[in-house]
């Protein structure tokens, strides 16, 4: 719960990243999530893998999916936006800090350029 406070601390304040609206009082995490604009997640997932920084896309919506791709359906447009900009961060049990300032700088110094 302490690294996704941290992270959604340092991370709120970029303008270009959204982070989830929650304490994380009452829940435990087992990945954080962020959204960044759909044109900018390609760029920084390499940005951070080059900095040895893995991340994931581990949400998709799911008539993304082959099996409900053809089950009717209405708008899905802020479905598929959010679908687009979802993003995973490195996540674990007792993350040390100097950790989570990489992952933070390395979002930082791609959004900064």
């Amino acid at each position: 719960r302490e690294a996704c406070r941290t992270y959604n601390r340092e991370l709120g304040s970029i303008p270009q990243v959204r982070v989830p609206n929650t304490d994380f009082a009452d829940v435990t995490p087992f990945l954080y999530y962020i959204r960044v604009p759909e044109s900018e997640r390609d760029g920084l997932r390499s940005h951070l893998s080059d900095r040895g920084i893995d991340t994931g896309i581990h949400w998709q919506p799911g008539h993304w999916f082959t099996l409900l791709k053809d089950c009717p359906r209405g708008d899905m447009s802020v479905t598929d936006r959010v679908g687009n900009e979802v993003l995973s961060l490195p996540l674990h049990s007792c993350m040390e800090q100097s950790s989570l300032e990489r992952v933070i700088d390395g979002i930082r110094t791609y959004f900064a350029r």
